[in-house]
C-alpha cells in the first residue's frame, strides 16, 4: 500500500477488484454508490465474498460434471440393453428349427385328347343287292344295314350276323378290328358285299 493512500481509497479500489472478478466469472455483483457505503466494505468482507464466489463456481463444476456422468452412464446402460437384445434374437433364431419346405406336387398329366369317333356308316339293301357292294371304315366305325325291299334280307358273315330285316326294317354292327369282312344274305345268297377295316 502507498503510504500517502487513505483507507477510503483502499476500499474503493477493493471493491473496483472484486467488481471485476465477479464479472469475468459471469456472477453480477451490486456495489454500492455513496462513499460512505464504500467506506464500510473492509478486507474481511471482501475475503468472505470471494470465498463464496469461488465456492459458487466449483458447486457449477461439480453439477455440470455429475450430469455429463449421468448422460454416459445412460449411455453405456442402453447400448449393453441392446446388445443383449441382439444376443437373445441370435440365439432364438439358432433354436428355432429350419422350415422343410416340400416340393411342390406335381400336377398330374394332361389325358391326351381322344381320337373323335369316326361317323356311322349305312349300306342300302335295294333291287336284292347291298350298296355300296364294297364299304371302307375306319376302325370303330357303325354300320347300319337299311332294307328298302319288300322281301326281308339278312346281313350274315363268320364274325357277325343280323335277324331278318323286313322292309323298313334297320340293323347296325361296330366294327373294333382291323380287317376285311365278307358277308351276304341268308335266304338269297347271291347277295354279297364286303367291308374293310382299317386303323
Amino acid at each position: 500500500m502507498n503510504p500517502l493512500t487513505t483507507p477510503n481509497e483502499v476500499a474503493d479500489h477493493d471493491v473496483q477488484g472484486v467488481s471485476r472478478i465477479a464479472a469475468g466469472t459471469g456472477i453480477a455483483l451490486v456495489t454500492p454508490d455513496t462513499a460512505g457505503q464504500r467506506r464500510g466494505l473492509s478486507a474481511h468482507g471482501l475475503l468472505i465474498l470471494l470465498v463464496g464466489l469461488a465456492l459458487g463456481s466449483i458447486a457449477a463444476g461439480a453439477v455440470a460434471w455429475h450430469a455429463g456422468q449421468q448422460t454416459e452412464s445412460d449411455n453405456r446402460a442402453a447400448v449393453a440393453e441392446l446388445t443383449r437384445a441382439v444376443e437373445r434374437a441370435a440365439k432364438d433364431r439358432a433354436a428355432s428349427p429350419t422350415p422343410v419346405v416340400s416340393p411342390r406336387a406335381k400336377a398330374p398329366a394332361a389325358a391326351a385328347p381322344t381320337a373323335a369317333a369316326p361317323a356311322p356308316r349305312t349300306v342300302q339293301i335295294s333291287g336284292h343287292a347291298f350298296q355300296p357292294v364294297k364299304l371302307t371304315v375306319r376302325k370303330g366305325t357303325v354300320v347300319t344295314w337299311s332294307n328298302s325291299d319288300p322281301d326281308g334280307h339278312t346281313v350274315s358273315s363268320k364274325s357277325f350276323g343280323s335277324p331278318l330285316i323286313n322292309q323298313g326294317g334297320r340293323f347296325s354292327h361296330k366294327f373294333d378290328k382291323v380287317g376285311t369282312f365278307t358277308y351276304l344274305c341268308g335266304p338269297h345268297p347271291h347277295m354279297t358285299a364286303t367291308v374293310v377295316v382299317t386303323a
